[in-house]
């Protein structure tokens, strides 16, 4: 099944003890593997504010009916949780604390670009530990809260497991991407409307409103047609022309009838793309 990222936004989380956690704020995906990796929940009542994470490996059931998930988690232990600053970078350190609490497996290995105004330093020369900022702009060294030991524990963590050559990772928030440029090879075309997500918690579409540059009409781009996303200048690269784009097959986000695969091949025979369940 495939749902839009909207859907799960405002939806309760609910504890594996009956206990109400608190409800989905935004999700955070990475660029590589294009898979959900936390949800943010906010926790707050009306006295006190609190967010906390939650990876998509501790769901169990998702109801749009009842407009809740359910969690392997009980609300106390996710209240003992390392908190959530969503005013501070979010550093490797930090996921690497919440994976152990949970038990969740081992926190993936980030890249890190400087943030905005900091020169043009990039993982190439960047020798501290990453973090990554709320949201979509990856950090490192002195932007980031870790001092110290920590720094340098989470550092030869980050060497030890880290391949021999690594591939540059950025979460990215799906909230703040929300309204990005969509630049084809030749020009804008639109702008990022959603993402279709499925029940593994990968996102497969970026779902493009076109309302700004053509005739009202949401279509599809899978996800392997993305080259970049660029938080500095709020675009996202797709490797396709405007014209492609522009004639693929009209997404309908209010039909009756959900997405099915025949759809689904339609759209990446337009863009002579491999299907990705032919890729599992």
């Amino acid at each position: 099944m495939l749902f839009q990222a909207d859907e799960l936004l405002g939806l309760d989380v609910n504890g594996a003890d009956g206990e109400e956690i608190g409800k989905i704020e935004d999700l955070i995906f990475d660029d590589r593997e294009w898979q959900v990796r936390y949800l943010v929940v906010d926790m707050g009542g009306l006295l006190s504010e609190r967010h906390t994470l939650i990876s998509p490996e501790s769901a169990r059931q998702l109801d749009f009916d009842s407009s809740a998930l359910d969690v392997a988690l009980t609300r106390q232990q996710v209240e003992e949780s390392p908190e959530i600053d969503l005013d501070e970078p979010l550093t490797q350190q930090r996921l690497i604390e919440l994976h152990s609490h949970y038990g969740w497996r081992e926190a993936p290995i980030y890249g890190a670009v400087a943030p905005p105004g900091a020169g043009s330093q990039t993982t190439a020369n960047a020798t501290a530990t990453p973090a990554v900022g709320w949201y979509g702009i990856p950090v490192f060294g002195d932007w980031g809260p870790m001092k110290g030991s920590e720094e340098a524990k989470a550092e030869q963590i980050r060497r030890e497991r880290a391949p021999d050559n690594p591939e540059e990772i950025a979460l990215h928030g799906m909230d703040e991407i929300l309204g990005y440029r969509i630049r084809a090879t030749d020009k804008l075309i639109g702008a990022v409307g959603d993402w279709l997500i499925d029940d593994d918690w990968f996102i497969r579409y970026l779902i493009v409103d076109t309302r700004r540059w053509l005739p009202s009409k949401d279509v599809l781009v899978p996800v392997a047609a993305i080259s970049d996303i660029d938080p500095f200048n709020s675009d996202v690269h797709v490797e396709m022309n405007s014209e492609t784009i522009r004639e693929s097959p009209e997404f309908d986000p209010e039909a009756d009838e959900p997405l099915n695969r025949e759809w689904e091949e339609r759209v990446f025979a337009h863009y002579g793309l491999t299907e990705y369940w032919r890729e599992q």
